[in-house]
């Protein structure tokens, strides 16, 4: 156990080794591997682009994001949090139900 939360320390986690081979259906998509199906970001954040474009450099700058790449030159990951907004507030939420 010791050794195992070491390698963690010095080599990071890989998230894929806690991935649990699983089935069904969520909202008519249907799944039979390891990870669920890819889930897109809400379309209502579209009409918040602007607040959802400065949360999110905000949330760069400050750490809590990271960046990966730029957009269309590399690989988007694989969304299982996608983003939605809370629009009444408003604020940016990860959609849990995926």
């Amino acid at each position: 156990m010791k050794d195992e939360i070491f390698s963690y320390i010095v080599r990071g986690v890989n998230i894929s080794d806690f991935f649990v081979l699983s089935e069904g259906d969520f909202q008519g998509k249907f799944y039979n591997s390891a990870t669920l199906p890819a889930a897109l970001n809400s379309k209502l954040c579209l009409d918040f682009e602007e607040f959802m474009s400065s949360t999110i450099l905000g949330r760069v700058k400050s750490g809590s994001l990271l960046v990966w790449g730029k957009v269309g030159s590399v690989q988007p990951p694989h969304l299982i949090l996608p983003i939605t907004v809370e629009s009444t507030k408003p604020r940016m939420c990860n959609d849990e139900r995926f």
